[in-house]
């Protein structure tokens, strides 16, 4: 898994979050109010497919906005 990937695969949503270094989601909607924000640092498993990246944490998602400008 890497950022690239992860985001290539959800083009087609909203929304793309990567969590526990291997785990790509993909989604439509995202509420805040249900989530607790925390210091990107936490999300410190690199990613298996470039280790110069991360891509999130046990239980912790980085998460993508993939709105596109025209």
């Amino acid at each position: 898994m890497s950022v690239e990937l992860c985001l290539a695969t959800c083009w087609d949503h909203q929304y793309a979050g990567l969590e526990n270094g291997d785990q790509c989601w993909c989604g439509d909607t995202f509420n805040p109010r249900n989530s607790s924000a925390v210091n990107e640092t936490l999300c410190n498993v690199a990613c298996p497919g470039n280790t110069t990246e991360y891509c999130g944490a046990k239980k912790t998602m980085l998460v993508y906005n993939l709105t596109r400008i025209d």
